[in-house]
């Protein structure tokens, strides 16, 4: 069993626990943006690689 692993998650939820009950409504408009920034960020990743890679994808079509 990991046991660091399972301390850790086990203090983070406590922690997160006592932030929701010293400020509820700024915790969870924390929590509500993180998932949305995750997701801005892996979809700007994305669409700039696509960008950058579509130039050597072309290339490639047209030669080959």
């Amino acid at each position: 069993m990991p046991l660091n692993g399972t301390f850790l998650t086990t203090s983070c939820i406590f922690g997160g626990v006592y932030l929701s009950f010293l400020t509820p409504d700024l915790i969870l408009s924390y929590l509500m943006a993180t998932p949305f920034l995750t997701v801005l960020l892996l979809w700007i990743s994305i669409c700039s690689v696509q960008l950058k890679l579509r130039k050597q994808y072309t290339d490639k079509r047209v030669s080959g």
